[in-house]
């Protein structure tokens, strides 16, 4: 149960960074023992969702400021699948100051 209510505040606040033009996030499973994710994407342009699995990610504390690294990503969508993979998986990215407050408390 707690888990589905981290899963509902992960994906309400990733909702309110991707309003800007995105799409949304349709559907998220969040597993904290696990430390792994998975989300329906519904990105602006796309006729059906795309679906996101974190095989696993880690929240690293640095002073205030919170960041994330990903790893064993698989996206439904092969270009994204090597952009991941090129580009976002296994480096660490700082989570925005606006979702930063939120996702302390859902990632402790």
């Amino acid at each position: 149960m707690w888990d589905q209510m981290k899963s509902t505040a992960i994906r309400q606040g990733l909702n309110m960074f991707l309003k800007n033009g995105y799409g949304e996030v349709t559907a998220l499973q969040f597993d904290g023992r696990e430390r792994t994710l998975k989300m329906q994407l519904m990105l602006n342009g796309e006729s059906s969702s795309i679906e996101v699995e974190v095989g696993r990610f880690e929240p690293e504390m640095e002073g205030d400021d919170l960041y994330v690294r990903l790893s064993e990503v698989r996206i439904s969508r092969a270009w994204l699948q090597a952009l991941v993979q090129s580009r976002i998986e296994g480096r660490r990215f700082k989570v925005p100051a606006a979702l930063a407050g939120m996702a302390k408390l859902v990632l402790s």
